[in-house]
């Protein structure tokens, strides 16, 4: 529908980017072929600060003819080219690359699916997303209504300090319960976090007064 109405595609990779879902970058996850991608922290694994845009040959295109009309290049971002940034985000990629972090994110991202779906059981758990190694579970008081707890947020605030007491460090949106663990993380550290998370439910559950 954009290519039709010639409306420009702007892939946000800041997050997305350089394996977290399974694939190189997101868009190419959901088969997405954009006009630009923006990066950011994990070109650099946020070592150093650097962000990036890269742009495709049609608007490289426009870019380059008012530049040759002004007689200055028509873009630029504070910071550009920093080399100290720029030696880091090259060799991060380096290790990503070498180290085959972007499949090995698929094949922990599926085990970490895997174990989360489980949880539709559990009482407290309305809906779970994502793909890779990044997902959103979804707290309720009830799962077939979807009924949130007597306040939003609370239930989630509840289990991010609860799982953090518990040595599980995730982040509260709302009640949903975010998870983006490193790219590095493996099997047994995913069990770790799934045994980690499911006692935070129950803990959770007990505080919210919601039947098992």
């Amino acid at each position: 529908m954009c290519r039709r109405h010639d409306v420009l595609i702007i892939a946000d990779e800041v997050i997305c980017g350089f394996g977290r879902t399974g694939k190189l970058f997101g868009c190419e996850t959901f088969g997405i072929v954009p006009d630009a991608m923006v990066l950011s922290k994990q070109l650099s694994s946020s070592y150093q600060p650097i962000a990036a845009v890269l742009i495709n040959d049609a608007l490289y295109q426009g870019i380059a003819d008012q530049s040759q009309a002004l007689g200055v290049l028509g873009t630029g971002l504070t910071g550009s080219g920093h080399p100290v940034a720029a030696a880091v985000a090259l060799e991060n990629v380096r290790i990503i690359e070498a180290d085959r972090l972007v499949a090995h994110a698929a094949r922990m991202g599926a085990l970490l699916h895997e174990g989360l779906a489980a949880l539709y059981a559990h009482p407290l758990v309305g809906n779970v997303r994502g793909c890779g190694l990044i997902a959103g579970v979804e707290l309720v008081t009830n799962p077939v209504s979807k009924a949130p707890f007597e306040s939003v947020g609370r239930l989630g605030k509840f289990f991010t300090a609860q799982a953090q007491a518990n040595g599980l460090i995730v982040r509260g949106i709302g009640d949903t319960v975010a998870l983006c663990p490193p790219l590095i993380i493996n099997e047994a550290e995913i069990a770790m976090l799934l045994e980690r998370f499911t006692l935070t439910l129950e803990q959770t559950r007990a505080w919210a007064g919601v039947a098992g």
